[in-house]
C-alpha cells in the first residue's frame, strides 16, 4: 500500500489539499493508497481553511460508506490529522513582541532589543497574528519555527510522526508532501521551515522516506484589502518569490527531494480581497489542481531535483495538461457521476422512498429492483431504511462540494470554457427526505465534458435514462446506495 502524507500550509496550501482530497477519493492516485492529511495555519478562521476541512470531512464520511476496493472511486483511505495553529502555544500573545516577551528582552539585553528593532518593522511588531503572517515571511518564519523547541511533541505531530515511522518500520517508503504559496506570508515562511524540521525530525528514517513539495508560484492578484492595515501587498510577490526560492535553493533544497513549481502566465484576480478570516475564501484554480496531480510524481533523488509543471496554452486549461496517468481519467468519470446524480438520481431515490408501492416505482424504473427491495423476500435493502437514508444524505454532500469545486475550476480561466461545460447554478446539498425541486432534470451528459468524444456505439453513456439501463444489468458485490453509485462509476 502506497502511503501518502499531504500538508497544507497557509490559504493557498488549504486550496491544494481541497483538490488533493477530490482527487484522492476520485482514485487518481490509485487504488492501494492511504493518505493522511494536515493542515497549517495561523488564521484558524480563514475561509479557505474552513472550505478545505469540510472538504475533508465529507470525504472522510462518503468514503466509509461507498468504499470498496474493487472500484476506483473512494477506493483510497483518508485519514484526517486535523488542524495545526503555529500560535497555539502563543494563544495569550497573538503579536510577535508579545511570543517573543519584547520588554524582557530588552531588560536583559539592550543589544538584543536593538537588533530586534533592525529586524523588525514597527508595525509588524504588534500585527494580530490571529489572522495570519499578512504576507510577510519573515514573521512567519520566526513563529513556525519555534516548533523547534517542542521537538514535534504537541499537537497533531506525534501521531504524525508516529504513523511515519511506523510506515518505514513496516518496510514501506512513505511520502511527505507539502503544498504552499512562496509568495505571500504562510506558506513561503511555513513550507520551507516545515520541510527542513521534518528532514532533521525523520533523520533515523530520513533515507526511507520521500519529502517533496509543490511550490505555488503568483498565480492570482487582487486589489488593496479596505479592513487592515498590514496585509499581503501583491506588489511584493516577486520580491517573497525571489527570497522564498534562494533559500530554497540554498538552504532549504536538500531537504526535499523534489519540489515542483507551480505558476501561472496569466494571474487570475480576485474581486474581493482580505487579509485574513472568514472572508478570506478564494475560488479554486486549476493551478491547484495541477499542484495536487504532483503528490505521486516520481520525486528523483538527491540534491536540487526541482520540476516546472506547464500548460500548452496560458490561457486555457485542457484534460492533457495534468500530470498523472489516471488524473484525467478519474476526474472525467467522478464529474460525470457526481452530476448525474446530482440531477437525477438523487431525485429518483426521494421520490422512491415516498411510493407506498415499490412495484409501481420499478415501472419506470427498472434499475431500482438491481439495488433495493421490492418486498421482505430479498435480502436488498429497503429504500427507506435509516442507513441507505445517511448514505444518500452523505453522497449528495459529498458530490455538491465536488461539483461546486469543480464548477469553479471550470470558470478559474480567462473564460468560462476550460475542462467541462457546467452551467451557472448553485449547486448545495439538499436537507430533506423528498425530491429537491431546484434541480431540474437534466437528461444529456454529451457536452459536459469538454474535448471528450464517444463512440458511436457507446453514446449510451451520453445519456442517464440509457445508464441507468445499463445499471439494471450490472453486476456487483455491493447493494443498496453504495451499489448504485459504485456501478454507475464504473460504467459511466
Amino acid at each position: 500500500m502506497k502511503k501518502l502524507y499531504v500538508l497544507g500550509i497557509g490559504g493557498t496550501g488549504a486550496k491544494c489539499i481541497q483538490a488533493a482530497v477530490h482527487l484522492h477519493a476520485s482514485g487518481a492516485y490509485g487504488k492501494d493508497v492511504r493518505m493522511g492529511v494536515l493542515l497549517v495555519d495561523a488564521d484558524a478562521s480563514n475561509g479557505n481553511l474552513q472550505s478545505a476541512r469540510e472538504t475533508v470531512h465529507c470525504a472522510l464520511d462518503a468514503g466509509d460508506l461507498f468504499r470498496d476496493t474493487n472500484v476506483s472511486l473512494f477506493s483510497g483511505a483518508l485519514k484526517n490529522y486535523g488542524y495545526w495553529n503555529p500560535l497555539g502555544e502563543y494563544s495569550d500573545r497573538l503579536t510577535l513582541s508579545d511570543i517573543y516577551r519584547e520588554a524582557g528582552m530588552r531588560a536583559v539585553d539592550t543589544g538584543l532589543g536593538e537588533l530586534y528593532d533592525c529586524l523588525v518593522a514597527p508595525e509588524e511588531k504588534q500585527a494580530d497574528l490571529s489572522l495570519g503572517f499578512r504576507g510577510r515571511p519573515s514573521i512567519g518564519s520566526a513563529v513556525v519555527s519555534r516548533i523547534k523547541s517542542t521537538g514535534f511533541s504537541q499537537g497533531p505531530w506525534p501521531e504524525l510522526i508516529n504513523d511515519i515511522q511506523a510506515d518505514c518500520a513496516n518496510g514501506d517508503k512513505p511520502r511527505i508532501h507539502l503544498f504552499g504559496s512562496i509568495f505571500g506570508g504562510t506558506g513561503s515562511s511555513g513550507l520551507p521551515t516545515l520541510g527542513t524540521l521534518l528532514s532533521r525530525e525523520l533523520k533515523g528514517v530520513r533515507d526511507a522516506v520521500e519529502i517533496t513539495a509543490s511550490v505555488l508560484l503568483p498565480y492570482f492578484d487582487f486589489d488593496v484589502p479596505d479592513d487592515e492595515d498590514i496585509y499581503a501587498e501583491a506588489k511584493n510577490f516577486t520580491l517573497n518569490t525571489d527570497a522564498a526560492l534562494q533559500y530554497l535553493a540554498r538552504l532549504a533544497g536538500d531537504s526535499f527531494n523534489c519540489i515542483y513549481l507551480v505558476g501561472d502566465g496569466t494571474k487570475q484576480r480576485y474581486e474581493r480581497p482580505s487579509s485574513g478570516g472568514p472572508t478570506q475564501n478564494n475560488p479554486s484554480s486549476c493551478i491547484e489542481l495541477i499542484a495536487a496531480s504532483a503528490v505521486t510524481a516520481d520525486a528523483g533523488s538527491g540534491y536540487g531535483n526541482g520540476a516546472y509543471l506547464t500548460v500548452s496554452d496560458d490561457s486555457l486549461m485542457t484534460w492533457e495538461d495534468f500530470p498523472g496517468e489516471t488524473t484525467s481519467k478519474s476526474l472525467k468519470a467522478t464529474l460525470r457521476t457526481c452530476y448525474a446524480w446530482h440531477f437525477n438520481l438523487y431525485n429518483e431515490l426521494r421520490e422512491a422512498q415516498r411510493y407506498s408501492s415499490k412495484t409501481s416505482f420499478t415501472k419506470s424504473a427498472p434499475w431500482f429492483d438491481r439495488f433495493f427491495s421490492l418486498s421482505e423476500r430479498t435480502n436488498r435493502p429497503d429504500v427507506e431504511r435509516e442507513d441507505q437514508s445517511r448514505q444518500i444524505a452523505a453522497f449528495d454532500k459529498w458530490s455538491v462540494d465536488f461539483l461546486q469545486w469543480f464548477q469553479q475550476l471550470c470558470w478559474s480561466g480567462s473564460a468560462r470554457e476550460q475542462l467541462a461545460d457546467i452551467r451557472d447554478c448553485s449547486f448545495k446539498p439538499y436537507d430533506g427526505l423528498e425530491p429537491d425541486p431546484s434541480r431540474a432534470y437534466l437528461e444529456s451528459l454529451e457536452r459536459l465534458v469538454i474535448g471528450q468524444t464517444v463512440a458511436k456505439r457507446e453514446k449510451w453513456r451520453d445519456s442517464i435514462d440509457l445508464l441507468k439501463n445499463h445499471l439494471a444489468d450490472s453486476k456487483h458485490s455491493l447493494e443498496g446506495t453504495a451499489g448504485l453509485v459504485n456501478n454507475l462509476y464504473e460504467i459511466i
